[in-house]
């Protein structure tokens, strides 16, 4: 949501609550990620309010001839700020409520509730940490107990930035009933020098934290390397951009490969079209 312009002081208002009356610093926005050629036949696309912001985000995968599709939709609340969500699994259908945001008291968000599809009911929670830089540096993720407490720490997602504000490493780290694992999982990053073409929204931290180290980073990453716990598995997935005369990316081309035991395994690559729209005051 920006030109191509992205600072520390940009991405410390990244979950900083929008207000309604805000504009975007650029009217060139991410629209959608289709995949051309490949493997994986996925699909990503964005929807925007009157103002600016995100409000819809939808995924259809398509793999070995199995349509999944996923929609979650943003409400906001009459102060502009993102309140709940819907997520359904049917298109042309709304769904439940899947979302809840609370805010502390510089309007950052602190905690994200939960909610199972079955019951309705809260099933966790993650609670967001912050460097005094405002930047993003934990996720603690808090699930139901019945055992012990109503809610345990399950696991901590710790994030290690450079001058940039990049997440260079991530460590996934499993809690069991109060005690941390060394079974850490760990993920090594690697950047372009351009601005993050799907912006810095907290519409991506919403409906996708399990990738927040990668969006929420000033520029694309280049290469992600995930070691799991024993060091015997590596999964590297490595970014081809080809950019536009503005910077913007407008194809996309990924390569994943497994590394077992020291043996690779064959190499799958996807290739993607990106698009954009403007938004017009």
């Amino acid at each position: 949501m920006r030109k191509l312009l992205l600072s520390t002081a940009i991405f410390a208002t990244l979950f900083t609550a929008c207000n309604k009356e805000e504009t975007l610093p650029g009217d060139k926005v991410f629209a959608s990620m289709n995949a051309e050629t490949g493997f994986y036949q996925k699909s990503l696309s964005y929807s925007y309010d009157k103002y600016k912001r995100v409000m819809t985000v939808q995924r259809m995968d398509v793999t070995n001839n199995v349509e999944k599709f996923y929609s979650e939709v943003i409400r906001f609340d009459t102060t502009g700020k993102a309140s709940f969500t819907y997520v359904s699994t049917e298109q042309e259908h709304v769904g439940m409520k899947a979302k809840e945001l609370e805010y502390d008291s510089y309007g950052r968000v602190s905690k994200l509730k939960l909610f199972s599809s079955y019951s309705g009911l809260i099933e966790g929670y993650d609670s967001v940490a912050y460097d005094n830089l405002d930047r993003v540096t934990a996720l603690y993720h808090y699930k139901i107990d019945g055992v012990m407490a109503p809610y345990l720490l399950a696991k901590k997602d710790i994030y290690i930035r450079d001058s940039r504000g990049n997440v260079t490493v991530s460590y996934s780290i499993p809690v069991i009933r109060n005690v941390q694992s060394q079974d850490t999982t760990t993920v090594a990053y690697t950047y372009d020098d351009k601005s993050n073409y799907q912006g810095m929204t907290i519409a991506n931290f919403i409906v996708n934290q399990s990738e927040s180290a990668s969006w929420s980073s000033a520029n694309n990453v280049v290469t992600k390397t995930i070691t799991n716990p024993a060091g015997d598995s590596i999964l590297t997935v490595t970014n081809v951009y080809t950019y536009g005369t503005d910077n913007y990316p407008t194809a996309l081309h990924q390569t994943e490969k497994w590394t077992i035991n020291g043996n690779g395994r064959p190499a799958v690559t996807t290739s993607y079209q990106l698009k954009y729209t403007f938004l017009m005051d």
